[in-house]
């Protein structure tokens, strides 16, 4: 985080009250200056977990999801932020 200023937290726990939720709030409490681009998350889904392993198996984060989630925080430029601020 220190070398690009940016965090992709990944974990197959729900969204709600994980460790990725958890790690997100200390790094934006403790260095948040330092941060570039929006911190991402990549969980699962806050629902109760299918008994079916098939369908249990769709719920967790993918190569898939966290390729894309790297792809939109390394995209992410001061242009956006600029343009993410203008609207709020």
């Amino acid at each position: 985080m220190s070398k690009t200023g940016r965090l992709v937290v990944v974990e197959p726990a729900h969204r709600t009250c994980g460790a990725a939720g958890e790690i997100s709030a200390i790094v934006s409490e403790g260095v948040f200056d330092a941060l570039t681009a929006p911190i991402v998350r990549v969980t699962a889904p806050d629902m109760q977990i299918p008994f079916s392993p098939a369908l249990e198996k769709q719920m967790y984060p993918t190569k898939d999801d966290i390729t894309a989630a790297v792809r939109r925080v390394t995209s992410f430029t001061s242009r956006n932020a600029a343009l993410a601020n203008a609207h709020n």
